[in-house]
């Protein structure tokens, strides 16, 4: 397995909430499956990588953990989420 490294960037109002909102993006990887962590490098490669930047930085560290597992364990909000957006 490939090993890739990014430098990750988000604005916050202190360090000690950039540091939960890293947590938070930790969390949520560890959460995923191979299949989603697939879509997530293969997004991240396509220079995609700005929107998850405006993700990490927009949302709460509780916001991050409620979609991760939202992600993982309710597939029909996930859908209807992606139609929302027209995905």
């Amino acid at each position: 397995m490939n090993n890739y490294s990014y430098k990750l960037a988000i604005s916050s109002p202190s360090p000690e909430e950039a540091e939960k909102t890293m947590e938070a993006i930790k969390n949520l990887i560890s959460r995923l499956t191979p299949r989603q962590l697939n879509q997530l490098v293969d997004i991240v490669t396509t220079a995609k990588m700005p929107a998850i930047a405006i993700l990490a930085s927009r949302l709460t560290r509780e916001e991050l953990d409620k979609m991760a597992h939202i992600m993982q364990n309710d597939p029909i909000k996930t859908e209807l989420a992606k139609r929302y957006l027209g995905l």
